[in-house]
């Protein structure tokens, strides 16, 4: 069973707005439409009633159609930290992003909280379960095919040693090294305040040892 330890205060982040790395994308209503007998995905998040979206699904230009992009839902992801350093993966060849470095995690499922979600995730991929210390702020991000909302979570490990398992590689850095390594454009912003986060701590902590 996952340890999750997530005080109310890390519960109620989820309300915390999202940070954008792009212009607004297209949201949530997901609909499949065959034109020429080739389908078109495509993702919308418009507060309309159903009526009102099929007839914008079947009545727009397909030129419109095929500038969408597919919105994937939200994705978790871990930072798991250990003696100062967070575990990071390498995506495989063949994949979406191939050979970026990552925090490992995955989709939401429906049904599914957050943190179930990645526990579950970093249950199968790494083969470990996690205390949760605290949530980050969501990002939103559009590539050309795809859009997402990545949920970071700060965590630890508290049972299993981490097996690279479908990743290429797994390796332990520092904030200080990050730079080094070729991440996904959706992870730039959750690094950035993460290492705000931690040189805060460190900051905090000197001083109360100079106490």
């Amino acid at each position: 069973m996952s340890v999750v330890t997530a005080s109310s205060s890390v519960l109620d982040a989820g309300s915390s707005p999202a940070i954008s790395t792009s212009t607004p994308r297209y949201k949530q209503f997901r609909q499949v439409r065959q034109y020429e007998g080739l389908p078109f995905f495509y993702s919308l998040r418009v507060k309309t009633r159903p009526l009102a979206a099929r007839f914008f699904v079947f009545n727009c230009p397909l030129s419109i159609i095929n500038s969408l992009t597919l919105f994937i839902g939200d994705v978790v992801c871990a930072i798991i930290e250990r003696d100062g350093r967070f575990l990071i993966a390498r995506r495989s060849e063949g994949r979406h992003l191939a050979r970026k470095w990552e925090f490992p995690g995955g989709k939401v499922e429906t049904g599914e909280d957050e943190i179930s979600a990645l526990c579950r995730e970093l249950r199968e991929e790494l083969q470990v379960e996690v205390e949760i210390i605290e949530r980050l702020t969501p990002v939103e991000h559009s590539y050309p095919d795809r859009s997402l909302r990545l949920i970071a979570w700060r965590c630890r490990i508290v049972d299993g040693e981490p097996e690279a398992g479908e990743h290429e590689e797994l390796r332990w850095i520092g904030i200080d090294e990050a730079h080094k390594y070729d991440f996904p454009e959706v992870d730039i912003p959750v690094l950035a305040e993460y290492e705000r986060k931690i040189t805060l701590l460190q900051s905090k902590s000197s001083s109360e040892t100079k106490l």
